[in-house]
């Protein structure tokens, strides 16, 4: 075994610090085993490794290794900035635009120091910020190509060479622009559940795409040699910001919106129909469509059963029980199911006409669809609301359909026909 300050022809260990320095191993074209004459120095930082040439001389190598050693131990200064500081050769060239593999490797060798303020970045949130960088490029690739875009969830041993091997030029204010629109949905008239969970899944990946281009990791960048180009187009085009986007009608237009509903069953019998599966039973567009009277159960209360049926197949495959008030249960006997898909834009139409400008929705047969939630979330809780509804997950019921602020006084329009409330 060497000991420290002890040479061979091909390694040694410093006296001071203990540091093995060595001369790379290499074989001439006669197939002799030979030493290269440079000293080297050998440094692993989590999981990546950097080697330092040192020179010729023995003892300017020694200096220099515990030099860098030295550097190394300080908590803040990484490889990439090591071998920026003692190898300048390998400093990126002037007009060289670094590839998103060059960003992704340099990012990685600064987790300790490269969060806001200097702070510690997490594995885990690193592999969330690479994944969502390559779901972008192959995303806006896909659009640009009229390609659909294949999702890679669940793939293990995934390339990202062909992606990552790119240079970063290709980040301006059109690339977050065509990743924006490929991301929604290509149907017009598609679910407001689903257009509001694509802005929502465009917005993460955007934002955890560009955390590699933050301040600190520009900064970082710099320091460390890498030509990072102009990408401000690309950091500043703003996203959907689509977080908590219902906003609960004043009591007074929710209120005259039930009370409006005893003229539109005079008026329009069929309008009154969707307006009574959306509004009092939670139901979204294409179930009010495709509701048949056997959906109707009588069972220890009244319910409504969400089924497949034809071509119709509820949303996320599976159907679910609806709870509804013994008179909504009654009418919907009555007046059986929707007779003309139209009726549901008619629907649309009459209730933007009673939601002032102010006030003013895109959607308001969804509208319906989130006042009944709210109503469910206040009379039997946020769990049977998100049940009752068809979410996955309660938190989506809580943040975009159930608002607690619904005042008791408009529980009557759900609890009663509007008719019968004072």
């Amino acid at each position: 075994m060497t000991k420290i300050g002890e040479l061979t022809d091909y390694r040694f260990k410093t006296r001071k610090l203990g540091i093995t320095l060595f001369r790379q191993e290499f074989t001439d074209r006669h197939g002799v085993k030979k030493y290269a004459r440079s000293w080297y120095y050998a440094k692993m930082i989590n999981g990546k490794t950097a080697r330092f040439p040192l020179g010729f001389n023995k003892a300017k190598a020694e200096k220099l290794a515990e030099e860098i050693a030295s550097f190394l131990s300080i908590p803040t200064n990484t490889l990439d900035l090591a071998m920026i500081t003692y190898n300048p050769r390998r400093a990126a060239k002037a007009n060289h635009v670094p590839t998103f593999q060059e960003i992704i490797d340099a990012y990685e060798s600064a987790l300790n120091i490269i969060g806001r303020r200097g702070a510690r970045v997490s594995a885990s949130s690193f592999k969330g910020y690479k994944s969502s960088l390559f779901t972008m490029l192959r995303k806006v690739d896909a659009y640009r190509r009229g390609k659909p875009f294949e999702s890679y969830t669940g793939r293990h041993h995934v390339d990202y060479a062909p992606w990552f091997g790119k240079p970063i030029d290709i980040l301006t204010t059109k690339f977050a622009m065509d990743f924006k629109i490929a991301s929604l949905p290509d149907d017009d008239s598609a679910d407001e559940d689903d257009l509001l969970t694509a802005k929502i899944s465009a917005d993460t990946t955007m934002r955890c795409s560009r955390a590699l281009f933050s301040k600190q990791a520009l900064r970082y960048y710099k320091e460390i040699g890498l030509n990072v180009p102009d990408v401000s187009g690309f950091l500043s085009e703003p996203d959907y910001a689509a977080k908590k986007y219902f906003q609960l009608l004043p009591p007074d237009v929710i209120a005259s919106i039930m009370r409006a509903s005893i003229e539109l069953r005079i008026a329009h019998l069929d309008t009154f129909r969707a307006f009574l599966l959306t509004m009092h039973c939670g139901l979204r567009r294409a179930e009010a469509i495709a509701f048949k009277p056997h959906w109707l159960r009588q069972e220890d209360r009244p319910m409504l059963h969400v089924v497949a049926g034809g071509e119709f197949s509820p949303k996320h495959g599976h159907g679910r029980r609806v709870v509804i008030e013994q008179w909504v249960f009654d009418l919907l006997k009555e007046l059986g199911p929707v007779k003309d898909t139209a009726s549901l834009d008619r629907l649309n139409d009459w209730m933007k006409g009673l939601i002032p400008e102010e006030h003013a929705v895109s959607k308001a047969v969804h509208e319906a669809r989130k006042l009944w939630g709210s109503y469910k979330a206040k009379t039997e809780g946020i769990l049977a609301a998100a049940q009752q509804a068809g979410h996955k997950d309660p938190k989506v019921t809580s943040t975009h359909y159930a608002d607690s602020a619904l005042p008791n006084s408009l529980l009557p329009f759900w609890k009663q026909p509007a008719e019968s409330v004072a």
